[in-house]
């Protein structure tokens, strides 16, 4: 296996890993900061006062942040599948197909008898 290949491709599995777990942190926050925002959106409805109001903005605004967040961890997720899966091709096409070494080895076999 070539070795800038196979580096390549662990350093890709390493960085999908770290944004793997990020995702999941991310989906929590989301999660989360979800409940926040409905909570505060009620006190402000209820409520009816300027300081809920702004609550209310906060939360969601630090909800549409995180949504963001998250959906750039999945779009670099995406990214590093797609690289992984050019480099699992570029790396089968650098190998040499079984019937290829089958052929090579009855080449050989007949210049030796």
């Amino acid at each position: 296996m070539p070795m800038t290949i196979q580096s390549q491709l662990d350093e890709i599995a390493a960085r999908l890993a770290r944004a793997s777990q990020e995702l999941q942190v991310a989906r929590e926050q989301v999660a989360f900061q979800t409940e926040v925002s409905d909570e505060a959106q009620v006190r402000m409805v209820v409520s009816g006062t300027p300081l809920a109001d702004r609550e209310y903005r906060e939360a969601r605004d630090d909800l549409e942040r995180l949504r963001r967040h998250q959906e750039r961890t999945q779009g670099l997720i995406a990214e590093l599948t797609t690289e992984r899966d050019h480099l699992l091709e570029r790396l089968l096409e650098s190998i040499d197909s079984p019937a290829d070494i089958v052929g090579e080895e009855r080449g050989r076999k007949g210049r030796r008898a």
